[in-house]
């Protein structure tokens, strides 16, 4: 008998299964996150109260046979606070996917978000891959409605690496025709006030991510916390600051990510960059610096979710290119009373 209850195992477990099963359902045919277990203990395994409250799994018996885990955030729209949620890695068993498992951990996440007036979620849908089966589920439900397209800014790193990753006859030609012209990012020396994120750097950090977000009509809200866990949590994200004028004036923020293609690459996934109060020359060290020590841990590609408050032209600048949008960001309604998101400047991260 199906049972949907709280996720009871590890993060080792939750990832095992989650990759394990994406791995076997669309490996070589789109690409995938290869997720792996520091990755969920960093997003869904604090010691916090409640902290396992929206980790939806379903069991037969004690065999874990479908996963809807999501963890609250802060968001505000235009202004005005809002308690939501944001989850991804929604998985199911294969040998299970007829028994209504999905719908049944739906309504136990609306459920149990009620209850703890968390009135809306938040994700993402993957566009353009017919293969993908979560996007036709997911948009039945008439509480689930898409808020904007979502692309990311990519760097090559290693252009062979990329060209042989993909899939799409016109992005492999594309991707080693750019990394003619651009070659990798430039291996660089430590810079003076360039240096590895402290604990003491935080309300600095937090005053900075604060700002990115207010340049969003609808985006995440930081605290001493929820910041402290994203830009240090067991040596598993990377944050490189950069001081001016005395104190910390920009930062990037990353983590390695496995995906799988036609091959496996590394990339650096940059989940916050803050560099308005860093005068120019400041901002090109800083993103030069990620991009060499992400070139050293052997990642293939820098990626970054185009969302508001970025600084486009030094992205560009430092030889990233907007891709297509490949996601949609969308938003469940939870609640009766939950407001409607309608607006393109985001400030999210992406998983």
């Amino acid at each position: 008998m199906i049972e949907i209850r709280t996720y009871d195992g590890d993060p080792g477990e939750l990832a095992a299964f989650c990759t394990g099963h994406w791995r076997d359902r669309y490996g070589g045919k789109m690409a995938i996150p290869l997720w792996g277990g520091p990755l969920m203990d960093w997003m869904f395994f604090s010691e916090d109260p409640g902290a396992r409250d929206l980790l939806v799994a379903a069991y037969d018996g004690t065999r874990l046979v479908g996963t809807l885990p999501q963890k609250t955030v802060q968001f505000q729209l235009h202004g005005k606070p809002i308690v939501g949620s944001f989850g991804s890695f929604f998985t199911i068993d294969p040998a299970y996917e007829n028994q209504g498992i999905s719908l049944k951990m739906v309504l136990e996440q609306r459920r149990r978000h009620r209850e703890r007036q968390v009135p809306l979620t938040a994700g993402y849908l993957i566009r353009g891959e017919s293969v993908s089966m979560g996007r036709h589920f997911w948009l039945r439900l008439r509480e689930m409605h898409v808020v904007a397209k979502a692309g990311l800014w990519a760097r090559l790193i290693d252009h062979r690496v990329m060209s042989d990753f993909l899939f799409h006859p016109i992005e492999k030609y594309g991707t080693r025709a750019i990394g003619w012209i651009q070659g990798p990012p430039k291996r660089t020396a430590p810079s003076v006030g360039i240096r590895p994120y402290r604990e003491t750097d935080l309300a600095d950090c937090l005053r900075l991510a604060n700002e990115v977000s207010k340049a969003a009509e609808f985006g995440l809200v930081w605290d001493e916390t929820s910041l402290g866990r994203q830009l240090s949590h067991k040596e598993f994200p990377r944050t490189i600051v950069a001081e001016h004028g005395g104190r910390v004036a920009g930062f990037v923020n990353y983590f390695l990510q496995e995906y799988l293609g036609r091959h496996e690459m590394l990339a650096g996934v940059i989940d916050l960059l803050s560099v308005s109060e860093l005068p120019p020359d400041a901002r090109k060290r800083l993103l030069r610096t990620a991009l060499s020590q992400m070139a050293a841990e052997g990642c293939h590609s820098s990626l970054f979710l185009r969302v508001a408050g970025q600084p486009a032209y030094l992205l560009s600048r430092m030889g990233f290119i907007p891709e297509v949008p490949h996601y949609d960001f969308v938003i469940q309604s939870m609640a009766p009373d939950a407001p409607v998101v309608k607006t393109r400047r985001l400030h999210a991260l992406w998983r």
